[in-house]
């Protein structure tokens, strides 16, 4: 400290201690989004991973603060609540609708990445939370993050409740897409058609080779991958398997999803 110089006004959001219209900009970006948003602050990691770009978008739009959520709603005016419209336990805060609201949780733990690390249920840090999904599983923690959104977003803005079956197949159906490549499809905001897994008429397929047998003529009806899931990844596992068969007495652990959903009559999005 020099007594000889006089007291001045200086900005601490600058490392010059000058204000500037960028440097407070910054500054208030910075307490908007509860991230640090330093200047030289780069996004690159989020455009660089390996998911849908809407997906990636939404991860952009987290880390700056900008998803709207009720609390973020609420502030901007556009709100009288900043309340959850799905549990009312809490300000619908980013980490409250994407992590600790009751309904993201059953998410969560459902897939098993609740229990995965301490830092991934206490972390009030939004890059590391996505950095640590990316290092887990990143296709099952993306994909499952874009579901939790859309179905909030499905009863927040549409008053329309997608069943939590619905919800764990269409995060399996979207991590098939990111695990085989597709990484840029484009899943719209409604999907055009809602397809489901249809029960045989009793004795169908006893007699099926009948039928062949028979004088006729026949016509086989191509059938879409979400109204046969089952199938579609017994097929799939097949198509790994250098056995000449395999005999299953039950079924497979990757199974299970589907089969509730076809004993519940769930419809899939097809994208």
């Amino acid at each position: 400290m020099n007594e000889s110089l006089p007291d001045v006004w200086v900005w601490k959001g600058n490392i010059s201690g000058e204000y500037s219209v960028k440097a407070g900009y910054l500054w208030l970006k910075d307490r908007s989004s509860g991230h640090a948003n330093l200047p030289g602050t780069s996004w690159s990691w989020i455009w660089k991973l390996k998911i849908p770009e809407n997906v990636k978008f939404l991860v952009w739009l987290a880390c700056h603060g900008s998803l709207l959520t009720n609390a973020v709603r609420a502030r901007r005016g556009m709100s009288i609540s900043s309340t959850c419209s799905r549990c009312n336990e809490d300000d619908e805060t980013i980490w409250h609708c994407l992590r600790d609201c009751s309904e993201a949780k059953g998410i969560w733990i459902s897939i098993g990445l609740w229990a995965s690390s301490t830092d991934f249920v206490t972390t009030m840090d939004l890059e590391l939370w996505f950095r640590l999904g990316d290092s887990f599983n990143s296709p099952l923690f993306f994909a499952a993050l874009w579901w939790i959104w859309r179905s909030r977003n499905s009863f927040c803005m549409e008053q329309v409740i997608i069943p939590k079956p619905t919800v764990m197949s269409s995060i399996h159906s979207l991590l098939s897409v990111i695990r085989t490549g597709l990484t840029n499809v484009t899943f719209t905001a409604s999907a055009t058609r809602w397809i489901r897994w249809e029960k045989p008429p009793a004795g169908l397929l006893r007699h099926i080779y009948d039928f062949k047998a028979r004088p006729w003529e026949l016509l086989f009806k191509h059938t879409l991958r979400e109204g046969n899931s089952c199938a579609d990844l017994l097929a799939k596992r097949g198509a790994s398997n250098l056995d000449l068969m395999t005999e299953y007495l039950t079924p497979p652990p990757e199974l299970a999803t589907a089969l509730l959903a076809d004993c519940m009559e769930i419809a899939l999005p097809r994208i």
